[in-house]
């Protein structure tokens, strides 16, 4: 039992005006309008409906410049991330060639200088 489509070829909704049906997805319709700006875009019927319909030609320029501040920020955040994590793995890499270079070496260490009190201080000290 499909949903009948109502057909909005020719209404307004904003500045977008429907040309033509185009097809009928999950739970919703798509169409196809222009804006008056002659953009033409593909909308589903649930945003025309909502009214959340654009082209973004009605954007003012200060829209815009916080948009691509918005997107640079989260890209150098996103960057920071990866570098954060590959300066940790390198560092971790860099412990365990340590670790297997004393190991050949004969070097032995003792659980009580790893584990005991200042164990930790003194293994990174003696590594590094």
């Amino acid at each position: 039992m499909g949903r009948k489509v109502i057909d909005r070829t020719g209404m307004r909704f904003g500045k977008l005006v429907v040309i033509r049906f185009l097809a009928t997805g999950c739970q919703t319709s798509y169409w196809e309008c222009q804006c008056d700006c002659g953009a033409v875009l593909t909308v589903s019927g649930a945003a025309l409906k909502s009214g959340k319909t654009s082209c973004g030609c009605g954007r003012s320029e200060a829209q815009i410049q916080a948009w691509n501040r918005r997107r640079e920020k989260a890209a150098a955040a996103k960057r920071a991330k990866e570098e954060k994590q590959r300066a940790e793995r390198r560092q971790k890499e860099f412990l365990e060639r340590q670790m297997i270079r004393n190991q050949e070496a004969g070097l032995r260490f003792d659980d009580y200088w790893m584990f005991g009190p200042g164990g930790q201080e003194w293994f990174e000290r003696m590594v590094i």
